[in-house]
């Protein structure tokens, strides 16, 4: 379900990726497209760091949603 650069993730080989690097890497990416977009650059529309945890957090549910959705007891 989740695919890495080098194929599937094994815990016993040592190619896994700790969540919150994940989520880590997710917040920096969406501040990093929504700075490049400029649509927030007046003050009162700024985002905060939990607006940018918020989007990443969903767009992680969904990436794992979309695959099976029964699977997943939310």
């Amino acid at each position: 379900m989740v695919d890495l650069l080098s194929g599937k993730m094994k815990s016993r080989e040592g190619t896994v990726v700790d969540a919150d690097d994940l989520i880590f890497e997710l917040i920096q990416n969406v501040k990093e497209t929504t700075e490049n977009l400029d649509k927030f650059k007046s003050n009162k529309d700024a985002l905060d760091y939990e607006d940018y945890k918020s989007i990443a957090l969903g767009a992680l549910k969904y990436y794992i949603l979309k695959v099976d959705p029964k699977k997943y007891p939310f």
